[in-house]
């Protein structure tokens, strides 16, 4: 009679982590849980003013890694009047004089396009030759001077937004939330009174499961750090103290790819009924002024003439 041990083999599934994300991109389905072994997701670009570049779908493999990589969203450019420098940046010119704000909303209403951003002085010769080739006078580039933003964690400034328009009105709250916008159907950044009472998006930055979190409608990991919408009802300092108690802190959003992911799962549990606003950890609380670009971004790449700006100037 054999009375040695009888041993059950103990299965576990292989997954892989969260998918990539490329700029300006949604993923299908929404994935709820880690993907598993041969589960394959569709990449398209968020809007139809881009086009997709690179394989649509991506599958994980056995080794828990993803197939391919992610695929590029790439701005379409019109031939006639424009001049494509990157993937996702094309510049074109008008020779109508107009004001600063004039010129914004030309752009803006024109094809829901803004004024130029100048990244670094390769960009800047760039539109130097540009302006050179086809108009004789000075032009507006988009910058403006406005209120500093800080995240709250780290105390640092925020130098990427994700604002629904370029320029918020600041009197509208000293905090950020992320929440629904009527107009175009998508979730983006808001200054919000800090008073109201709204959910709260934490942020871990480790894994969700040594956070004891398992993913869910309500939790994802991207990247290595972990994300949990709270569904409560909290001022802007209350959730910041309850992201806190948790071992977390106010979500920072720092780039493009986990913006598209949060925002696409914050559109999701608005569509399953949960929540349309949540608070995230940005903070205006009188830390001065900067200038920024109407891409939204901090300016950090300077290229002044000497003396300038000035005083009297609020926008370039």
């Amino acid at each position: 009679m054999d009375l040695g041990w009888v041993i059950h083999p103990i299965c576990t599934a292989i997954k892989c982590p969260s998918p990539p994300v490329a700029a300006y991109s949604r993923l299908d389905p929404l994935l709820a849980e880690d993907p598993v072994v041969n589960q394959t997701i569709t990449y398209t670009c968020s809007s139809s003013e881009y086009t997709l570049l690179g394989s649509n779908l991506n599958r994980c493999l056995q080794d828990g890694t993803w197939e391919n990589d992610p695929p590029v969203c790439q701005r379409k450019c019109d031939p006639a009047d424009t001049r494509r420098y990157t993937n996702l940046t094309c510049f074109r010119t008008s020779d109508t004089r107009r004001t600063w704000e004039a010129s914004f909303n030309f752009c803006y209403d024109d094809k829901g396009e803004l004024l130029v951003t100048v990244k670094d002085v390769d960009m800047q010769n760039f539109i130097a030759q540009l302006t050179g080739e086809n108009l004789d006078n000075n032009v507006w580039i988009g910058a403006r001077e406005g209120l500093d933003w800080k995240w709250r964690q780290n105390d640092t400034y925020i130098d990427r937004f994700f604002w629904e328009i370029a320029y918020p009105d600041s009197s509208s709250g000293d905090c950020i939330e992320i929440s629904y916008q009527s107009n175009s159907g998508e979730f983006a950044w808001s200054p919000r009174s800090p008073g109201d009472e709204i959910g709260v998006l934490c942020q871990y930055n480790r894994t969700c499961h040594s956070v004891g979190l398992s993913q869910s409608n309500m939790v994802l990991e991207y990247m290595g750090t972990c994300f949990q919408f709270l569904d409560v009802s909290k001022n802007c300092d209350d959730g910041a103290e309850e992201c806190n108690g948790r071992g977390g802190f106010l979500a920072e959003i720092l780039d493009e790819s986990t913006n598209a992911l949060l925002l696409d799962r914050a559109l999701h549990l608005r569509d399953i009924g949960v929540n349309t606003a949540w608070w995230i950890g940005g903070y205006d609380e009188d830390v001065g002024r900067s200038w920024y670009w109407s891409d939204k971004t901090r300016m950090n790449y300077e290229g002044w003439y000497e003396g300038e700006p000035n005083t009297n100037s609020e926008t370039a």
